[in-house]
């Protein structure tokens, strides 16, 4: 009997598993959550997507501090916070200025409490002064 209806057939029976994360969703949770972050400077992650974010941030504050606008303004989304300041301009503007002498530690973070519905480790993150 064929797999009828079934996407990414690989032979009779089909594909058992195919994951729904990707590369393009890995980078999209990267973009929101950091300019989310810039725009609140304090925020509440899992702890599994804690590493990526302290090392694209970094990564991105470095790139700022050596006024790289395009490749800053490629990855972070167009967002505003209350004030209507955009994201990319409180990065160049507010952020960058605080970090001048530093080279790289811009984040710090603590234990929290674990998620209520599944359990999960959570870690606040906030702007090291």
């Amino acid at each position: 009997m064929s797999a009828q209806g079934r996407k990414n057939v690989h032979g009779k029976a089909g594909v058992k598993f195919k994951s729904r994360y990707n590369s393009e969703r890995k980078k999209a949770l990267q973009r929101n959550i950091i300019t989310e972050f810039i725009i609140h400077e304090k925020m509440i992650l899992t702890s599994g997507v804690l590493k990526d974010f302290i090392k694209k941030f970094d990564n991105l504050v470095t790139l700022a501090k050596k006024n790289n606008h395009n490749l800053v303004n490629s990855f972070l989304r167009n967002e505003k916070d209350s004030n209507g300041q955009k994201a990319i301009k409180k990065l160049f503007n507010v952020i960058v200025p605080r970090f001048e002498k530093r080279n790289g530690g811009y984040i710090k973070h603590f234990k929290y409490i674990n998620r209520r519905g599944d359990g999960a480790k959570q870690v606040m993150v906030m702007l090291s002064d």
